[in-house]
């Protein structure tokens, strides 16, 4: 696993309509395919939520350089009436987009999240896991990420893309995971291997000894399908 890379993420969790993530993977693959890159937002990757907390989520994820290209880009983006015109148009006559969620990030471990991943594997699936973490644990947070949570996976067969702290959201401390797997079985078989399990409990008991209470509260999990866009060449000029 890599250092962090400068700057901080944007994380974005829509809950769209039932029955109309379609219109949004078309918003993605259309029209922003093109209006992002215009205005200097650098997507990440965007997925399709398969398992999770709601049925019809769509997520995404950007890279910041600094907040105020972050503000320059959103500003010209939210102005720019090719915007207004591709919202209508994929709207089709009511909006789709229910609520959502925004988290800004700052990475402790990445891997190529900097730009937009390949998503080169036509199986693979990502896992986006929120963990909520107790008062004063920042330390045993980032311990319990790097030393287990993170690792364990791996051995599983996964690969980390990153790891983050969150810098806002509805609950802080706040730390997150992004990690790939070579497919949906593959997931599958690690929730219920029983040596997963076992190290869990062993994790928390050490945990416990050490600190008195655990790290991380109970996590929620996003199992996500990727989302492939030909992005048009970014534009990053702003400092």
């Amino acid at each position: 696993m890599s250092s962090a890379i400068p700057g901080f993420h944007e994380l974005r969790i829509y809950k769209i309509e039932p029955g109309r993530v379609q219109n949004m993977v078309e918003r993605f693959q259309g029209g922003l395919s093109w209006l992002f890159p215009r205005h200097g937002v650098n997507v990440i990757g965007g997925w399709c939520g398969i398992i999770g907390p709601e049925n019809a989520n769509f997520v995404y994820l950007m890279h910041w350089r600094s907040f105020e290209e972050r503000q320059a880009a959103f500003t010209a983006f939210a102005a720019d009436p090719d915007w207004h015109r591709v919202r209508k148009e994929t709207n089709a006559g009511s909006e789709f987009l229910e609520e959502f969620e925004i988290h800004l990030l700052q990475p402790f471990l990445s891997h190529g999240l900097d730009r937009a991943l390949p998503f080169d594997n036509p199986d693979a699936v990502h896992e986006l896991t929120i963990y909520p973490g107790k008062t004063g644990m920042f330390g045993p947070i980032r311990d319990r990420m790097t030393e287990y949570e993170l690792p364990q996976r791996e051995r599983m067969g996964a690969r980390t893309l990153g790891a983050f702290d969150a810098l806002t959201g509805p609950r802080l401390p706040t730390a997150l995971s992004l990690v790939e797997w070579p497919n949906l079985t593959a997931w599958q078989q690690a929730q219920v291997a029983p040596v997963a399990r076992q190290a869990l409990i062993d994790r928390v008991a050490d945990e416990k000894s050490r600190h008195g209470r655990q790290a991380l509260g109970r996590a929620t999990q996003y199992v996500l399908e990727p989302v492939r866009v030909d992005w048009a060449p970014i534009e990053r000029t702003r400092n």
